[in-house]
């Protein structure tokens, strides 16, 4: 008998293609991600509790934000608490970047419900107006809203807040008035045993026994020279990752810890495609499909209905010549991947509902500081400023909101790139909404 791969390669390749778009890549990629459930959820009892009592308050309608830097653990604790309240009866909803334009008119279901807003600073304007829609309908059941931001201790501090407040309705100040508590939920900084309890858990879902106390002492005290605050747990899942790769992170600083970690990530998806042309990889090859990961960066997801594959013509020319289209190619290095996309359609009240569609898209499962990181070293150490600041970036909402990510994660990488301001600053944006996301 022979094996199919040796009888027709072609056909191998395809049959190995629909296998993978069928069945997600089963891999340690996603393991940063907040709702990959890689390790335990470990501490936190302070905030649950928090936001149980957030939940429990009387108000019919309130919402609160959950507050902290990149990486800090915000999202991973309210996907652990909307998890446990859903078991308690509880509907919830995370909502998407195609939610927001025609969020004003949506009115959740009349049922205990939790909407989640995360990143809202790119979306207040609308934010602002549906929370006023919303408080003009009474309701028989409770809605929380949990706001997730990285700047703010409170309502009054916070220049988002005021921002939100400025962008309601006229003379309006429901925003104010809904708000929950005025002091925000801030992420708290975990004790070093919590810290060490993840790096040991992190190392033994990625097969490695973290046991010796020599050695997770000198990597908590890595942690505690990259991040002094120790805000961000993510550096501590980066670190004990680069130990369980071999390396030896202990004299590394924070850049060359994300060097390395990016690496290994970008790794992952050059190896399948690799294995895929069978080793016949060339530099062009690897570039675009970088490019193409980068970009990813910019956004929380592409529809692969919506990817030109012009943008990428080597990719594309390759797949032809062993007969996949070039969207068949991206299922199989793993970047395609099918997600619930939500939709608020009108329903016969004039209002809108929230439905939902399994479509096929592209999404890079990176946490946000790696996104970041990637842009910064695409715009400035490989001088590819473009990707940061295209030709048309003045009506690019998500390069703005983009940059203002990076101002927050990164100042230092920021503070002495003059071209890039100059250019920043000569931006004329000519949509209302992204003028005023500019201005601000």
């Amino acid at each position: 008998s022979h094996l199919l791969e040796e009888i027709d390669n072609n056909a191998y390749k395809r049959l190995i293609q629909q296998i993978t778009q069928s069945n997600p890549i089963i891999s340690q990629n996603n393991r940063f991600m907040y709702n990959a459930n890689y390790i335990d959820f470990i501490g936190r009892k302070h905030e649950l509790q928090q936001l149980n009592d957030f939940c429990d308050s009387a108000e019919s309608i309130s919402w609160w934000a959950v507050t902290g830097p990149g990486g800090s653990g915000k999202s991973r604790l309210v996907y652990e608490f909307t998890n446990k309240q859903h078991s308690n009866g509880w509907k919830f909803y995370w909502l998407q970047t195609n939610d927001y334009n025609k969020l004003s008119n949506w009115r959740p279901p009349v049922n205990r419900c939790i909407v989640v807003a995360d990143d809202v600073q790119a979306h207040l304007q609308d934010i602002a107006k549906w929370l006023t829609n919303i408080a003009s309908h009474p309701r028989s059941e409770k809605l929380r809203i949990i706001m997730l931001e990285r700047d703010g201790k409170d309502f009054v501090s916070a220049k988002w807040t005021e921002m939100m407040q400025d962008n309601a309705y006229p003379y309006d100040d429901t925003v104010n008035k809904l708000c929950y508590n005025t002091n925000f939920l801030q992420i708290e900084t975990l004790s070093e045993n919590e810290l060490k309890t993840i790096m040991i858990n992190f190392a033994q879902k990625s097969g490695k026994s973290l046991t010796e106390e020599k050695i997770l002492q000198n990597l908590l005290h890595t942690l505690q020279r990259i991040d002094s605050s120790l805000q961000r747990p993510i550096y501590a899942l980066a670190i004990v990752d680069a130990w369980c790769n071999g390396n030896n992170p202990n004299k590394w600083d924070k850049t060359q810890l994300l060097d390395e970690l990016l690496k290994h990530e970008l790794q992952f998806y050059f190896n399948r495609l690799y294995g895929f042309f069978s080793g016949n990889v060339n530099k062009s090859m690897r570039f675009e499909l970088e490019k193409l990961l980068a970009n990813l960066c910019l956004i929380p997801f592409l529809p692969l209905e919506a990817v030109d594959e012009k943008d990428y013509p080597i990719l594309s020319q390759k797949a032809k010549e062993i007969d996949l289209s070039f969207k068949e190619l991206l299922c199989f290095i793993g970047i395609a991947k099918k997600i619930n996309l939500y939709d608020l359609i009108k329903i016969p009240d004039g209002t809108t509902e929230r439905k939902s569609e399994l479509v096929d898209a592209l999404i890079l499962d990176f946490p946000d500081l790696l996104k970041e990181h990637l842009i910064l070293q695409q715009a400035f150490d490989k001088q590819k400023l473009n990707i940061l600041l295209p030709y048309n970036c003045e009506n690019m909402l998500q390069n703005l909101f983009f940059i203002g990510r990076l101002l927050f994660d990164y100042p230092e990488r920021l503070a002495d790139q003059n071209l890039f301001w100059n250019k920043f600053f000569a931006i004329m944006p000519q949509d209302e909404k992204i003028a005023w996301l500019y201005s601000n």
